[in-house]
């Protein structure tokens, strides 16, 4: 290639100046033909987008262009050979290349497939660390996938519960049945939001009483325009999806995704809750002290707990992802903790008797 020595091409609001000028060999595709285009003189510019054969130039060679709605070509002005042709592809004519088939051929490493095997299928991450604590294991190129491991370690993909706002999507879900309650609750219904991980616990004494209970959620935090919810998640139990709970989620336009059979992990949102719950109901009633039949309580109080408990998926708590400030967790208390109550001065006999009572 030669330096250019003239001066800059101009256009209508900016110019540049070539990189240098040579000599250009094009192969064709001239009916079904592989032929050379010599092109002299060619003016190398990096900053243009597109190759450019200028018809002037084409012209002032001795070369006839003749120009129609699909096509061109170019012909020898001497005896009207046809030399080359062109395609007109959106507008502007393109000339005919010739294109050679080829296919990808990766290279792989035997050595790497080799030590893949002989290592019973180890993974290439811990192939390259063994090279390290081992010896005999030299420099290895990646391989390609190995068919057996894909079948062999192929996971089902977990879904994505996550809601797109506060009350979009709900994780419904029954735990139970327990030791019968001093409320004479048997069962509790778990209710999580998708979005902010908020967390209900509902003691009832009978499953039946899910449709009622969560009748009552939706009415009760289903008002504010921005928090409407659009779907429920739920396992499949004939018994939780009755008629009333059927015209109330078609009635405010909620779909309801019932997970399929034996695939409980659809609904795994709703099953970690519970064994949030279970692990601080237990400990709870073990360190108190209290009589079992005061589990309803110690769960609803797990929930209130968590709500105000940093997650692992949210860089606040689910109290704050829900009402939108910090929770005030100055004025808790341990849970069993012995207090008293004043008595009310009508109901004091004695002017020493105590004011309080526990």
């Amino acid at each position: 290639m030669d330096k250019y020595h003239r001066p800059p091409l101009r256009s209508v609001d900016t110019s540049t100046t070539p990189s240098g000028v040579g000599t250009v060999n094009i192969m064709c595709n001239v009916r079904g033909r592989r032929k050379w285009l010599v092109l002299d003189n060619v003016l190398y510019v990096p900053s243009a987008h597109a190759n450019l054969i200028s018809v002037l130039q084409l012209l002032k060679q001795g070369a006839k262009v003749e120009f129609s709605s699909r096509s061109a070509s170019i012909r020898n002005k001497s005896n009207g050979k046809k030399l080359y042709t062109a395609s007109q592809y959106h507008g502007v004519y393109a000339l005919d290349l010739w294109t050679t088939l080829t296919f990808p051929s990766p290279h792989v490493s035997p050595k790497m497939a080799l030590w893949h095997n002989r290592l019973a299928h180890l993974s290439d991450a811990n192939l390259q660390r063994l090279k390290k604590h081992a010896h005999g294991i030299r420099d290895m190129e990646p391989r390609l996938p190995c068919n057996p491991c894909l079948q062999g370690r192929m996971i089902e993909k977990a879904p994505q519960p996550r809601g797109e706002y506060a009350m979009e999507l709900l994780h419904i879900d029954i735990a139970g049945p327990f030791d019968e309650g001093f409320d004479g609750s048997r069962y509790w219904l778990t209710v999580v939001d998708g979005f902010t991980g908020w967390i209900e616990i509902i003691p009832i004494p009978r499953r039946q009483e899910f449709v009622v209970e969560s009748l009552r959620f939706f009415l009760d935090h289903n008002k504010r325009p921005e928090r409407k919810c659009r779907r429920i998640r739920l396992d499949r139990i004939p018994k939780q999806v009755g008629g009333e709970m059927k015209f109330t989620l078609f009635s405010r336009a909620i779909h309801a995704e019932v997970t399929g059979v034996d695939q409980h992990q659809q609904n795994g949102v709703a099953e970690r809750a519970h064994t949030t719950i279970y692990d601080r109901v237990g400990p709870t009633l073990a360190h108190t002290r209290l009589p079992r039949k005061f589990w309803p309580e110690i769960a609803r109080t797990a929930a209130f707990l968590s709500n105000r408990s940093p997650t692992s998926k949210l860089n606040m708590t689910p109290y704050q992802a829900w009402y939108g400030d910090k929770p005030d967790l100055s004025r808790l208390s341990v849970i069993g903790s012995k207090g008293e109550y004043l008595i009310p001065p009508k109901q004091r006999k004695k002017l020493t008797e105590p004011k309080t009572r526990p």
